[in-house]
């Protein structure tokens, strides 16, 4: 049989191993086992040219020795703290055996630690399982490099390095969203075609170039600057009123107007003309793009003024509709903005069936109403890590060190990842005890989506009266949740937040029913039905918001019930709460006009049934 020593490692290449020891003997029967085991080995006998040898070596794996004359734990700490050979695992070999010693060293920085006398096959053993760790790391940096990469040069323009049109429509869309005021400046370069025509294209991109860093330059920093196509680039102004925008647009003007390229081959001058345009959430557009229609034509009439000048746009005129009437939200991405003012003159959603109010249910509803607008039950708090781990999963340039130090700080979360991390979902057989790699193995993103759903679990936690509606909400969201997640490419509505989009559009109910646990007078149950049915959208909508999610999420809290729906996204989250409608039935049966309403088949429907009953199981 063939023994563990004289299997060679699976590698790209032939790993390196550094190995210190001032021990000859030991030097050499560890150094000719690691060589029997395929590696390149290089050893030192001293400490001397420990720090050049690691940065020229660049070795895949570290073993020190601990001795009189090579104290490894300051040197693993030095290495560490240089930064020295990213994800290089290091080994310290020691005569002390007990765990005072250990844990000492462990904490410096090594990953492992041997005691002597060195048993031959499992030192091999602890090197190989340390390598392969070590290529599973250095495989997710690729992995995120070129997810980086390919992010960016789908939101870039590569010739100026600026955001595409793309960007800007989804920057633009948000904005919306937001229901602030703000600007864009559409800026288009005059008489770009003879430039092109007189001085080459070579020379109209370079032009193209000195403007946009000149744009790019005078841009605060909470706004954005695209190319939207050929010459023409747009500015991006958030919380920028007319003043503000039209003085900004000149400056700009004046900015590029000022440039001098003082060579013969190139044009003497180069002008801007700009339309710009304001996004009134008072007077709304009818939606991003007529917004962005506006901002063109204030351009060309610009054009049609004599060129290098700025326009102001024409301002929309605010829809005239009767008192009575709700808010139209269908037409437009957060074009309404909501509040948690619910006067007694408010008026529930129509599909809601509501029984005749007598004065004590009245009086109540006033009381949860106060509750509800004063927050003497506050808003549930959002754990650190959570918030961490959405700020971390939205930075592409994050340290998931970071959030593995934060999820450490809870032995309750850190447990449930590692749990995770070891499931059928996520093991692929191999079982993991470090919350380093259980984070890895679950993603940035799949950790936040994690962390969210214990912070939604968590709800129910110190209720008297409605633990279990709220576990029942729960469960109903961990369905939706696998469903926006299956769903959003078979309808082509992909998006880093489906999964949290599902999780947390009904999370209204939870706030809801803590401020109906907290009132001394208990509603009947058909009342409590009817408080959650007609505020958990607005109440959830407020959650979202103090949570500090994206606005998207925020929308599809408030606007779920809704007769239709308005976005991509509150399309799946629709869809998503009609098949989990269905999956608590034996006998299911989709209404065709709803079916036909969010766009897909009954086939399509059918197939996300199962995912939804496993999901609460999972």
């Amino acid at each position: 049989m063939q023994s563990f020593a004289s299997v060679a490692p699976i590698s790209e290449a032939l790993p390196r191993i550094l190995l210190v020891d001032d021990s000859h003997e030991r030097r050499e029967i560890i150094g000719a086992s690691l060589l029997g085991d395929g590696y390149e080995v290089r050893s030192l006998s001293t400490l001397e040219g420990v720090i050049d040898t690691f940065e020229s070596f660049e070795p895949d794996l570290a073993l020190f020795a601990m001795s009189s004359g090579i104290d490894g734990v300051s040197l693993c700490g030095e290495l560490r703290a240089r930064a020295l050979g990213g994800h290089t695992p290091v080994i310290l070999i020691g005569e002390d055996a007990d765990e005072v010693s250990i844990a000492r060293a462990l904490l410096s920085g090594a990953d492992d630690y041997v005691t002597t006398p060195v048993r031959v096959i499992e030192l091999s053993a602890r090197v190989r399982v340390q390598l392969r760790t070590k290529r599973m790391l250095d495989a997710l940096t690729r992995i995120r490099a070129e997810r980086d990469s390919f992010r960016r040069e789908a939101s870039h323009d590569a010739l100026t390095g600026l955001n595409n049109r793309r960007a800007l429509e989804e920057a633009v869309a948000w904005a919306m969203g937001r229901g602030d005021m703000f600007a864009v400046l559409f800026v288009d370069i005059d008489h770009f075609k003879s430039i092109n025509d007189t001085f080459g294209h070579a020379i109209g991109d370079e032009v193209l170039k000195a403007v946009a860093e000149r744009l790019g330059h005078g841009m605060r920093p909470q706004d954005m600057c695209a190319r939207y196509g050929g010459e023409e680039f747009v500015v991006l102004l958030s919380r920028a009123g007319q003043m503000v925008a039209t003085a900004v647009g000149e400056r700009h003007r004046i900015r590029v107007a000022s440039m001098r390229f003082d060579r013969p081959d190139y044009p003497a001058k180069v002008t801007v003309s700009i339309g710009v345009a304001i996004y009134d959430p008072a007077a709304p557009d009818a939606g991003s793009d007529s917004f962005l229609r506006r901002a063109d034509a204030a351009l060309y009439e610009a054009k049609g003024a004599g060129r290098n000048c700025v326009v102001l746009a024409r301002p929309t005129m605010p829809a005239v509709r009767p008192p009575s009437a709700r808010p139209d939200v269908s037409g437009q991405a957060g074009s309404v903005r909501v509040t948690m003012r619910a006067p007694s003159t408010t008026q529930p959603p129509p599909d809601l069936e509501l029984s005749p109010r007598s004065e004590a249910s009245s009086s109540i509803e006033r009381e949860f109403l106060r509750r509800l607008e004063a927050r003497r039950t506050s808003l549930p708090i959002l754990p650190d890590v959570a918030t961490a781990a959405l700020r971390l999963a939205s930075d592409p340039n994050a340290n998931m060190l970071e959030l593995v130090r934060l999820v450490e700080k809870s032995p309750p979360i850190a447990a449930r990842f590692l749990a995770i991390a070891n499931s059928a979902l996520y093991s692929r057989g191999v079982a993991v005890s470090s919350i380093h790699i259980a984070v890895v193995r679950l993603g940035l993103g799949g950790a936040r989506d994690v962390l969210f759903q214990l912070s939604y679990e968590a709800q129910a936690a110190g209720l008297q009266r409605y633990r279990e509606a709220v576990a029942k909400s729960f469960d109903r969201s961990v369905r939706a949740a696998h469903v926006c997640r299956a769903a959003s490419a078979k309808i082509g509505v992909q998006s880093e937040y489906d999964y949290l989009a599902g999780l947390l559009h009904d999370m209204g109910e939870a706030h809801v029913y803590r401020v109906l646990d907290s009132m001394p007078d208990r509603p009947s149950d058909k009342f409590v039905r009817e408080l959650v049915g007609r505020y958990h959208t607005t109440a959830g909508a407020e959650v979202a918001r103090a949570w500090g999610l994206p606005e998207e999420i925020a929308r599809i809290c408030a606007a779920h019930h809704d007769a239709s729906p308005s976005t991509p996204m509150l399309r799946l989250v629709m869809l998503a709460d009609l098949v989990v409608d269905a999956s608590f039935d034996d006998a299911v049966s989709f209404d065709p006009a709803k079916l036909q309403l969010l766009g897909v088949t009954d086939a399509l429907a059918t197939s996300l049934l199962e995912i939804a009953r496993a999901a609460s199981a999972s």
